[in-house]
C-alpha cells in the first residue's frame, strides 16, 4: 500500500473538526458531553486554527502533547480541500465555529 502524499499543516483545523484526539474527548467527558463532533478546544487565532488543549499546556509539556497529536507531521488526509487549496478557512466560513482565542 502507498501513503498519501504529505502537505505541510496550514492550520486549516480539519483534522480536529472532524474527530477529537484523547485530550479533546476527555476535555468534553470533564463537561459531561458525548466527545463527538468538531472538538471544543479547537480556537481561532486571527490567522489560523489552534489547539486549546497545547496553548494552555505547560511550556515543560508542550513537546510531548507536540509528539503526542503529531504537530507538525503534515495533512494527508486526501479529503481535506483546505490542505489541497491552502486555504485556512474562518470561523465565519464553517458551521461548526469552536470557541475564539482570547
Amino acid at each position: 500500500m502507498v501513503d498519501p502524499p504529505t502537505k505541510a499543516c496550514i492550520g486549516c483545523g480539519w483534522c480536529c473538526r472532524k474527530a477529537r484526539c484523547i485530550f479533546g474527548i476527555s476535555a468534553a467527558e470533564k463537561k459531561g458531553e458525548n466527545g463527538k463532533g468538531p472538538c471544543t478546544l479547537l480556537r481561532w487565532n486571527g490567522e489560523r486554527w489552534i489547539c486549546g488543549f497545547y496553548e494552555d499546556a505547560p511550556e515543560s509539556m508542550k513537546a510531548q502533547i507536540a509528539t503526542e497529536l503529531s504537530f507538525g507531521a503534515g495533512c494527508c488526509a486526501s479529503l481535506n480541500d483546505y490542505a489541497r487549496t491552502g486555504h485556512v478557512p474562518t470561523p465565519d466560513e464553517i458551521d461548526d465555529e469552536p470557541k475564539k482565542s482570547g
